[in-house]
């Protein structure tokens, strides 16, 4: 039977003080210059324990000035194998526009339902453009998109 490792990033978690997120906010002071120098797509995720603290964070995806592959797949596995219970999604926009495309918004609408799936919480998707970032908890439509998995009848989904 093989064993798998993850390599999970805890550079950013690197001083002996906890590292926890309470908003958007916080989540774009901390990452903000690192997401603003990438002039292709970058895909990071944040993954937190049940107190919000960072557990891991995961370079996802690199792709080009307005693309990057991600794989749900990829973004629940390192969830399960950092023991998160909670995750928060974050890419750049080169072009400096904040707004969420159709595909942005199609591959949150994934992620939610697959983390929902697994009992894992997205808290927040937050895409950095310049000194602006967009947030869909902000927006709401985390919240909407987790109505809709609920009203699919899906078992474990609650």
């Amino acid at each position: 039977m093989a064993l798998y490792q993850l390599k999970v990033s805890r550079e950013k978690i690197a001083d002996d003080e906890p590292r926890y997120v309470s908003s958007a906010d916080d989540v774009h002071s901390y990452f903000a210059e690192e997401m603003e120098a990438y002039d292709i797509e970058h895909f990071n995720c944040l993954y937190l324990d049940n107190r919000n603290k960072v557990v891991g964070i995961a370079k996802l995806s690199q792709g080009t000035v307005n693309r990057a592959a991600v794989y749900p797949r990829e973004v629940i596995k390192h969830a399960i194998l950092t023991q998160a219970t909670s995750i928060i999604l974050m890419h750049n926009h080169p072009s400096n526009t904040p707004e969420p495309s159709p595909e942005d918004k199609n591959l949150t609408r994934t992620i939610v339902y697959a983390a929902a799936t697994m009992q894992i919480k997205v808290l927040d998707h937050i895409i950095f453009a310049g000194d602006n970032y967009y947030s869909f908890s902000a927006h709401g439509q985390i919240a909407r998109y987790e109505g809709d998995y609920i009203k699919l009848n899906i078992p474990g989904a609650a």
